[in-house]
């Protein structure tokens, strides 16, 4: 598996889970109005023979960011060689941009999402009710720079 900086057409090639059908339209209309020098500091896709997951992040305010992903279909056969790699490229990204926190939401309907996102490294904030698009309820989990004071 190969990661790289995310071209615009990515998305289009990428075997969506059914899970992540309601909140594809909400990442393809971020990607694509993305300035391009931001999709390319900012987001990745990881490659096999053709993309298999999407990962980025952006700023909220300061040294607070929010992360985002789109899982392939192979990433949910394959989990544990495709979350090694994201959670060593999440530890360089806090580094490299000088992250203190990266908060996440991920919907309570999917199975393994609290056993994924603490694999790597975050911990669950609380839920949000009736968050989704359609309604659903979503954890909220952050990671925290390991350096940063907690307050």
């Amino acid at each position: 598996m190969i990661v790289l900086a995310t071209q615009p057409t990515d998305i289009e090639k990428l075997s969506c889970q059914p899970q992540q059908l309601s909140d594809w339209t909400d990442v393809q209309h971020a990607l694509a109005h993305m300035e391009p020098e931001n999709l390319h500091q900012f987001c990745r896709t990881f490659w096999m023979t053709e993309p298999v997951a999407i990962v980025g992040v952006f700023r909220k305010w300061g040294n607070h960011w929010a992360g985002f992903s789109v899982l392939g279909s192979y990433v949910v056969e394959h989990p544990m060689g495709f979350c090694r790699q994201y959670r060593r490229l999440l530890d360089s990204t806090f580094e490299d941009f000088g992250m203190d926190r990266l908060e996440v939401t991920g919907r309570c309907d999917h199975p393994d999402i609290l056993r994924w996102m603490r694999f790597l490294g975050f911990e669950v904030e609380g839920r949000l009710r009736r968050y989704g698009m359609h309604g659903e309820d979503a954890w909220i989990l952050s990671r925290i720079r390991k350096d940063s004071r907690e307050s």
